[in-house]
């Protein structure tokens, strides 16, 4: 589950905490915090993230625009609603230039307002889980990149390349417990040579394990099978249930436990990592893992001899070399002291002398240096900087945007000796994603313009009609009948255009629905519109939906029926599938000629108005995850066929 943390920003209490209570009740996933003032909610930002802020115009101190002019400014990227009273048109728009995402407008029907306020954060929680995975699988390759530069450029003793290496596992993975057991040839022993926990789990994990005699270990069933384990749940894994008692005892909840091996895979160890809450472990995370493990793989198989040492420090020196990332290491004032060729060719030089030996401030722009500086300072208190964007500059003088990882590097005796920079080059991507910003807030404006207009324009059409309908009731004429129900004909035409120009959520409140009763009900109310025609309902299924929709499908079908079809039966069967329900529809009349079938199907595609009841059926049925298709032959009669996912159901 995603968790979404929403800000509220109104000077109204009762509507933020009617708000938050309608939120947090719609999905336990939204953590709503609230504030009356941009004041307030600037402060609430420089300590939390969030990834959504729905924001008032009017505001005590601060409006809602100059708010957002601030959060765009210093790189806060979070959805931004303007949910807002009657404001005029300009600000609106200006709204949307500056970067918000999406306006909504205080007043008329609540339970529509907070319809459409659900829906928008809906749209924006899929985004927000795609950036969320695509970010957590870029940072997880730098990761991977950073610690092969750090290994290659630092430890040389086995013991702490292993605590290095276990710890920075355990930490990126957000687990509690590790081990690392390398493998004894001669004894057939794993010995546990790196730890991370309390020191009474060390004791109760310190133990020789032989994996010819052991059976009761975890680290010896995927040492002889050379296999990983890993469970997101203990409890759910059928080739744990042997080890459950020591897994509770422990209160260990997930787990990954991977097979050192060499490249003939004969075994070098096995990586244990253990976490006391159920983990998900996604994909990323194993590509991640497993790009240690092998990287931690090869050191082990050459550490018996410095000329295999050599060998493996020089194959990493080119595993950094050939990065695709910009790779560099300075002192501890900033002068460059190593680089890759990616870095040479990010800074547009030929030769490596050209860079070593400056200072990497000279590679910033001017007005970010301050800043770098600063950074850099902040990285020699934590130990690590991600993610810094910085103006970088190019031998020839052109600039690019820069994303920087700084890690600090210390001596064999834990002393800061140099800082790791992993740089890339993100201008092409910040600039993507300016033009699709842009786009979609300029689509969004269109399409809510479009609507504005035809609601408008629907209005006053509606109001001419009114003032028809009144001066044909005051005449005397023969065709007050003709005329009004052209009327009604012209008002129905309307009602439907707005229907299948709407944008959005088109459905209301979804109950039990069966579809057997509805029909069989609807039957009996169109008799009259042809006495003659006989309508046989037969084991339809009971589905969740709108009931008033749905009912809307079926007299649209029904009463093209009776204008088109000229037959005396309609047979309307339900069909029981195991992924769908699916219903038939079929009439003994005319059928459609080859011709026909494609003018209608044509018809459909361009949305013609000569088929407007089709069309929202097809709209209503698509709306409740369904699809709609006709089958005709002509002299036969046609079939309309509806289908209905049990999933959604």
């Amino acid at each position: 589950m995603v968790v979404i943390k929403i800000l509220l920003v109104d000077e109204d209490k009762a509507f933020l905490e009617a708000t938050k209570l309608y939120l947090e009740k719609l999905n336990q996933s939204y953590i709503v915090s609230t504030v009356t003032s941009v004041k307030k909610a600037e402060k609430l930002l420089n300590k939390s993230v969030f990834d959504i802020i729905i924001s008032d115009y009017k505001i005590p101190g601060k409006d809602g625009l100059a708010f957002l002019t601030d959060l765009r400014a210093t790189g806060n990227n979070s959805i931004f609603i303007l949910f807002t009273g009657n404001v005029e048109e300009d600000v609106i728009i200006q709204a949307l230039n500056i970067g918000a995402d999406y306006f909504i407008r205080k007043g008329g029907d609540p339970k529509k307002q907070f319809k459409e306020l659900s829906n928008l954060i809906q749209k924006s929680v899929k985004n927000i889980a795609q950036l969320r995975k695509a970010e957590n699988t870029i940072n997880l390759e730098r990761k991977a990149y950073q610690l092969i530069a750090e290994s290659a450029i630092g430890r040389a003793q086995m013991t702490n390349l292993c605590n290095d290496v276990l710890r920075d596992l355990i930490t990126t993975l957000s687990f509690n417990i590790g081990t690392i057991r390398l493998y004894n040839q001669e004894t057939k022993n794993l010995t546990l040579t790196a730890f991370y926990g309390t020191e009474k789990e060390k004791r109760q994990l310190a133990i020789e394990q032989n994996i010819e005699d052991d059976n009761k270990y975890i680290s010896t069933l995927v040492a002889k099978s050379r296999v990983a384990l890993i469970s997101a749940d203990v409890n759910k894994s059928e080739e744990l249930i042997p080890f459950i008692d020591r897994l509770h005892e422990l209160q260990i909840q997930s787990i990954i436990t991977w097979p050192i091996t060499s490249s003939d895979n004969k075994l070098l160890g096995v990586v244990h990592l253990a976490s006391k809450t159920p983990k998900d472990i996604p994909s990323e995370k194993w590509i991640f893992f497993e790009t240690i493990v092998r990287f931690f793989a090869t050191i082990l198989e050459r550490r018996n001899t410095e000329e295999l040492l050599r060998l493996s420090e020089e194959r990493y020196r080119k595993l950094v070399e050939t990065s695709p990332l910009a790779i560099l290491v300075t002192d501890l004032t900033g002068k460059i002291l190593m680089i890759n060729q990616e870095s040479l060719n990010l800074y547009g030089g030929e030769k490596e002398d050209e860079l070593l030996g400056r200072s990497a401030f000279a590679l910033i722009a001017e007005k970010d240096q301050k800043r770098a500086e600063k950074n850099l300072d902040m990285t020699r208190k934590k130990g690590r900087m991600k993610n810094l964007q910085y103006t970088m500059l190019r031998k020839d003088g052109s600039k690019y945007i820069g994303e920087l990882n700084v890690t600090l590097l210390t001596d064999a005796d834990g002393k800061p000796s140099a800082y790791l920079g992993v740089v890339q080059d993100v201008t092409k991507r910040l600039r993507t994603h300016e033009v699709l910003n842009l786009n979609q807030q300029m689509l969004q404006k269109q399409r809510d313009e479009l609507e504005e207009f035809a609601t408008t324009i629907a209005h006053d059409i509606r109001g001419k009609l009114q003032i028809i309908s009144m001066y044909n009731s005051m005449s005397d004429s023969d065709f007050v009948d003709k005329v009004d129900q052209q009327i009604i004909e012209m008002t129905n035409f309307l009602e439907d255009l707005l229907f299948l120009a709407k944008e959005g959520e088109i459905l209301g409140k979804f109950t039990s629905v069966n579809l057997t009763d509805l029909a069989t009900e609807l039957v009996a109310e169109l008799k009259s519109l042809e006495p003659n025609l006989k309508i046989n309902v037969i084991d339809l299924p009971t589905i969740k939906g709108d009931r008033i929709k749905l009912k809307q499908v079926f007299e649209n079908l029904f009463i093209n029926v009776i204008k088109h079809a000229d037959a005396s039966k309609v047979d309307v069967v339900g069909k029981d599938f195991p992924k769908k329900h699916q219903i038939e529809i079929q009439d003994n009349g005319r059928g459609m000629s080859i011709d026909q079938q494609k003018e209608v199907r044509k018809a459909w595609t361009k949305e013609s108005y000569a088929s407007f009841g089709l069309l929202i059926a097809i709209k209503i049925v698509e709306a409740h995850g369904g699809s709609m298709g006709f089958e005709s032959e002509e002299g036969l009669g046609t079939t309309f066929v509806i289908t209905f996912p049990k999933s959604v159901m």
